[in-house]
């Protein structure tokens, strides 16, 4: 009987313990959430500024955690009409996730998936969780100005992009030049197929250039592609503007050089240029 009583006591007493430590999970789960929110929000409303300054920030607010990206001029990040719609965020373990609707249940609706990988009061790491796709960690730091409200972005519809600052005829010329002086030295390809990506500043200045993809003959002719980009850097721009309010900006923007870079081809090129000069 004493035996009896000893083995319900200890199963009864397993249980007690097991449903306890369930209890202090999900307790200790539920803290870590509300913990996330309140270092995202501030318990309010807080602006994250992204470690790199052409990209866009994160804005998290506690009230029906909503969330916000806004670009380095501190306006809402708008590239789609898709990014007018309002978009929630919530936590999911060590999961961010933003949708456009306050639920996870619905994968056609979410908009982004990262994984935390350190929050803190003032820094937050985050890593997006694509299986297509792998991608660095994206680090935020708490923004210094945590008052002033976003503005609305410049009308898409009135902005140019940045294109450089020179005829035509000028642009091929340094083409032909280039290619010229590195085929006497037999280290010019015979076709260029590149797409160089640059940003231009303000003023119209390019502050930053490079192969998008390395060209896969970039071993055989390394001379040719590096002068070749050190001239995209060289050219003057006319920079990213609206042309409504006359209000230039930075901007990233991607040219194709796709050409034939034979002696032949250049000179009927010379030629068809001359043609047009003299009917204008």
């Amino acid at each position: 009987m004493k035996k009896e009583i000893i083995f319900i006591m200890t199963i009864l007493f397993f249980f007690q313990c097991e449903s306890g430590m369930r209890a202090a999970s999900i307790s200790h789960d539920t803290l870590k959430v509300v913990d996330y929110v309140s270092l995202l929000t501030g318990d309010s409303i807080k602006y994250w500024d992204n470690e790199c300054s052409w990209r866009s920030g994160f804005v998290f607010q506690k009230k029906d955690q909503r969330f916000w990206q806004y670009d380095k001029n501190r306006c809402f990040f708008i590239v789609c009409p898709q990014d007018c719609y309002p978009r929630y965020f919530l936590i999911d373990g060590d999961t961010l996730v933003v949708s456009y609707i306050p639920s996870k249940e619905r994968p056609e609706c979410l908009y982004l998936v990262e994984k935390i990988l350190k929050l803190t009061e003032d820094t937050l790491i985050v890593q997006v969780i694509d299986k297509w796709d792998e991608y660095l960690p994206a680090t935020y730091i708490k923004s210094k100005d945590q008052s002033s409200p976003l503005k609305n972005p410049p009308n898409l519809y009135n902005r140019r992009v940045p294109e450089p600052d020179v005829t035509e005829d000028k642009l091929w010329y340094m083409i032909d030049s280039i290619c010229n002086m590195y085929r006497l030295m037999n280290a010019c390809p015979d076709t260029m197929d590149a797409t160089i990506r640059v940003r231009v500043n303000k003023s119209g200045k390019v502050e930053m250039g490079r192969y998008e993809k390395t060209p896969p003959d970039s071993i055989t002719y390394p001379e040719f592609y590096s002068a070749f980009l050190l001239h995209v850097k060289n050219l003057p721009f006319k920079p990213g503007r609206d042309i409504e309010t006359k209000e230039t900006f930075e901007m990233e923007i991607l040219l194709p050089c796709r050409f034939l870079t034979k002696k032949k081809w250049f000179k009927r090129l010379h030629q068809e240029l001359r043609r047009r000069r003299k009917e204008q």
